[in-house]
């Protein structure tokens, strides 16, 4: 099953529940105000320690362009970002013509970066970065349901590895599920 791609953006803060993670969104659209995001996704180093997120990290799913103004290719971002950027957080991006549910798609996913394909996740721990498209990255994701504009919803499940973008730096694993809704409130 191909994506449809209309284009469509929300933005919820994030409430953290020890390592489950559920957002309540807080807005004026009334669509916002009555849906949430499930964040169950585990972000743990090598060390076996846990990446711990600010409870001020905000959320933003968006159906758009892989990157604005540069690579126009059609895609899914989810970005959950710290109130810094010495914060954590990760970005993931999915090439919408690349999914189809159920299937799971493998890392690492190398790519020429004006010509994206597949998925992409990227996690900010500082000092270390790391991408899914790093020769270190192993394991999949996979999407449940991918579907942008009115009712637009996301959810998929990720079992990898992610490799350091940094030589000898550790790599982190990360697994667990994301659902979230798409609001159809705005268009690009």
């Amino acid at each position: 099953m191909k994506i449809p791609t209309p284009w469509r953006r929300w933005v919820c803060r994030s409430v953290v529940a020890s390592t489950a993670f559920l957002c309540a969104c807080g807005s004026d659209s009334p669509f916002l105000a009555q849906n949430s995001v499930q964040n169950d996704l585990v972000f743990t180093r090598e060390d076996g320690s846990r990446i711990h997120f600010d409870a001020g990290s905000s959320i933003s799913v968006t159906c758009g362009p892989w990157e604005s103004n540069q690579v126009p290719v059609e895609s899914l971002r989810i970005t959950f970002a710290g109130r810094s950027e010495k914060q954590p957080g990760w970005t993931l991006k999915a090439v919408l013509d690349d999914v189809t549910l159920e299937e799971p798609l493998a890392f690492p996913n190398s790519f020429v970066w004006n010509q994206p394909r597949n998925v992409d996740v990227f996690v900010s721990d500082p000092p270390n970065e790391c991408s899914t498209s790093s020769a270190d990255s192993g394991g999949s994701l996979m999407f449940q349901e991918l579907r942008c504009g009115i009712n637009g919803r996301v959810r998929f499940s990720i079992d990898a590895v992610i490799g350091s973008e940094y030589g000898d730096a550790p790599s982190i694993r990360v697994q667990g599920t994301f659902e979230a809704p798409v609001d159809p409130a705005s268009n690009p």
